[in-house]
């Protein structure tokens, strides 16, 4: 499998099944007591890299979006939720149609998972996050009026045949596309090269920790007092004005 130049997590999960198929066979008397040939056996672990993925510049963001305008569907859509929520890949392309909504009187985003197929990271990924002035002026809220009820945010990427999700493709599908764009180094991951951008803008416009913790879905319990009332993602009216000090790295049309 190390000849063929697999990764050494994929051979790692098929090692894993086959161990655990060799297991239910023995229970089941379909193979003979024994060792499991298939126990203790796993490739050597991938040297970490000597850096870890890294933001997009303003000037390679702007290249993004700026073609992202050429283009229809999730090619024109996803970089810029990804480049103006900081939210996670995988939290935008399990998003429906409706999860697109106002709560308080502010137009947010709900990333959430109830329903199937529907996960987070963690408990503080639950969240609201506020739209972004120039995410709406770029005519994202027609768009999302355009998709039928109940749809995918994006429906254009398909689900894996596996586990039914969307990540995994819209993770190669955007890599291939930033990568056409002449965005190649490796260091960038389309699909959290935004959401280190966006932490980073917020940091630049002067924006609380808290406040943009809570908009990325980040912990910000830093002392024991952040554990006492309701928490900074309450408070979506203080989210949305920090939302619109974040600077769009191209301007309106």
């Amino acid at each position: 499998m190390q000849g063929r130049n697999l990764q050494a997590a994929t051979i790692r999960n098929d090692l894993s099944e086959c161990s655990a198929v060799w297991t239910w066979g023995v229970q089941m008397s379909k193979l003979p007591p024994g060792v499991n040939p298939f126990s203790g056996i796993s490739p050597p672990k991938a040297k970490k890299r000597g850096k870890e993925t890294r933001a997009f510049s303003k000037e390679e963001a702007a290249l993004i979006l700026q073609a992202s305008r050429n283009e229809r569907g999730w090619k024109r859509w996803l970089s810029w939720v990804l480049c103006l929520t900081g939210a996670r890949l995988a939290e935008v392309v399990q998003s429906q149609k409706e999860d697109v909504t106002t709560v308080d009187g502010v137009l947010v985003l709900r990333i959430h998972d109830s329903g199937p197929l529907r996960s987070l990271k963690n408990q503080e990924s639950r969240r609201d996050i506020p739209l972004h002035p120039a995410l709406i002026a770029e005519g994202f809220l027609d768009y999302v009026t355009g998709l039928k009820p109940r749809s995918a945010l994006f429906p254009d990427i398909p689900t894996d045949a596996l586990f039914g999700t969307r990540s995994a493709n819209a993770a190669k599908r955007s890599a291939y596309w930033i990568t056409g764009l002449g965005i190649k180094d490796r260091l960038i991951s389309p699909s959290h090269s935004f959401r280190h951008w966006f932490k980073g803008a917020a940091r630049g416009a002067l924006i609380p920790a808290d406040v943009h913790d809570a908009l990325t879905g980040h912990s910000s319990k830093r002392n024991e007092g952040a554990d006492y009332g309701d928490g900074m993602k309450t408070f979506l009216g203080v989210l949305a004005d920090a939302m619109a000090r974040v600077p769009c790295p191209v301007p309106s049309r």
